[in-house]
C-alpha cells in the first residue's frame, strides 16, 4: 500500500518515482519496514510526506467508509483524492 501511495504521489506530480524499501527482521517472524521517496508533500502539511496509519489498518477502512459516506449522501457530483482522505484521516485519529 505505502508503495502505490508513492506511486499515486508521484504521478500527481508528473514527476518519475524513486522509491527505497527496506526491510529488517526484528526477530520472532517480524519485519520493520520503511519505504521513502521522492513525492512531494502533501499540501498543507508542514513537510510531512506520508499519511502513515492511512496505509494499512483500522484507519483506512474507516476513511474509506466515511468518502464513501460522503459519496452516496451528496445531493451534486464530489470529487475526493487522497487530499481529502488525509484530512479524513486525521480527523479520525485526533
Amino acid at each position: 500500500e505505502a508503495v502505490d501511495n508513492s506511486l499515486d504521489a508521484c504521478e500527481e506530480a508528473s514527476i518519475l518515482p524513486e522509491i527505497w524499501v527496506h526491510i529488517e527482521s526484528t526477530g520472532n517472524n517480524r519485519y520493520k519496514i520503511g519505504i521513502q521517496d521522492n513525492g512531494v508533500p502533501i499540501e498543507g502539511t508542514r513537510g510531512a510526506v506520508g499519511i502513515g496509519a492511512l496505509a494499512i489498518g483500522d484507519i483506512k477502512y474507516k476513511t474509506e467508509i466515511g468518502m464513501f459516506k460522503e459519496m452516496i449522501t451528496a445531493e451534486s457530483p464530489v470529487y475526493l483524492d487522497f487530499r481529502a482522505a488525509y484530512r479524513l484521516a486525521q480527523e479520525l485519529t485526533s
